[in-house]
């Protein structure tokens, strides 16, 4: 699969099949919703936030890699690596307002740090009063 050409350092993947992140306005979702009926592919892969684009080299080379492997452009692909992956999945959202966010009980340190069931990881912020 594509996520096995991805360097080792990418081990956490983060599924949104509801469409709960931006309510459909991220660049994958976007791309679903223009990609034609009959049936044909579309690639996008997004590497975290769009003002760091140190992902992008090694994105590139893994949809390269991925198409070389299915035959789709000329080489050799590139080798597969085998890793233990982190799956999180989008239940729910809410939409930030003028109060803005404010992390709790020592969360927000990290990407998708563990929070343990029924404690609380933010509340709005003090802002907009």
């Amino acid at each position: 699969s594509f996520l096995s050409f991805l360097p080792s350092a990418c081990s956490t993947i983060l599924w949104d099949p509801r469409q709960r992140i931006a309510a459909g306005g991220t660049t994958d979702e976007f791309a679903l919703r223009h990609a034609p009926p009959e049936g044909d592919v579309y690639i996008c892969y997004e590497a975290g936030l769009a003002s760091d684009i140190s992902a992008v080299t090694a994105a590139e080379a893994a949809v390269e890699s991925m198409l070389v492997g299915l035959g789709m452009l000329p080489g050799s692909p590139q080798g597969r690596l085998e890793r233990a992956w982190s799956q999180f999945e989008i239940f729910d959202a809410f939409v930030l307002d003028e109060r803005g966010f404010e992390w709790a009980n020592g969360h927000g340190g990290e990407s998708f740090g563990r929070v343990p069931a029924g404690e609380a990881f933010g509340r709005r912020g003090s802002g907009g009063d």
